[in-house]
């Protein structure tokens, strides 16, 4: 009994708590129910009003189209070509002339040697004279690889053997550019007389 009695106590004051809510009379926590409805009111009205609020505006779809570009009228005239002239350059040197002064030298300096074969043959033969063509073959460093002598049929071979190793034996620059350099060297052989001038 003692619970059912509880129970009625509780229905009872739950009775009274919606009977105050109906009159708007200020429950357990003191809050007026008559405000509610307002609020409710407020609440909706602010809903409504951001859910009927101007929409933003919609982006432009607009296209920019340029303007096509009129033809202009044009033309190219061609005038005439021209050579441009190279830069002057420095002479190269002649290393043909070089070769030959070399020679000029190398041949001067065996005069004596070469004298000294010919008097050999004016002493067996004093009427002896010749005009000798000498053919010589330089190496790239100068040195003699071969010497031909034509001509000088009367000096017997003696003589021309004489002539043409010392040749042989001779030095001349080395060849521009490597290689070989052939030179012909004409030399010409005869007695002089007393009180001649050679």
């Amino acid at each position: 009994m003692q619970n059912l009695r509880v129970t009625a106590t509780r229905w009872r004051a739950r009775s009274r708590t919606c009977a105050r809510r109906r009159r708007g009379t200020p429950d357990a926590n003191g809050a007026d129910m008559k405000l509610l409805p307002s609020i409710a009111i407020l609440a909706c009205g602010a809903v409504a009003a951001c859910a009927h609020g101007s929409p933003p505006p919609a982006a432009s779809t607009t296209r920019i189209t340029s303007a096509e570009p009129e033809p202009v009228a044009c033309e190219v005239e061609c005038g005439g070509a021209s050579v441009v002239p190279e830069p002057a350059r420095a002479p190269e040197p002649d290393y043909h002339a070089a070769a030959v002064a070399d020679a000029d030298r190398v041949m001067a300096s065996m005069r004596d040697d070469l004298l000294a074969c010919y008097e050999k043959r004016l002493a067996t033969n004093p009427q002896a004279r010749a005009f000798v063509m000498l053919d010589i073959v330089l190496q790239a460093d100068g040195r003699v690889r071969r010497v031909d002598a034509t001509g000088g049929g009367m000096l017997g071979d003696a003589a021309l053997t004489c002539m043409t190793s010392r040749v042989t034996r001779a030095s001349f620059a080395p060849v521009h550019g490597g290689g070989t350099l052939r030179l012909q060297v004409p030399l010409t052989l005869r007695p002089v007389g007393a009180g001649e001038s050679i």
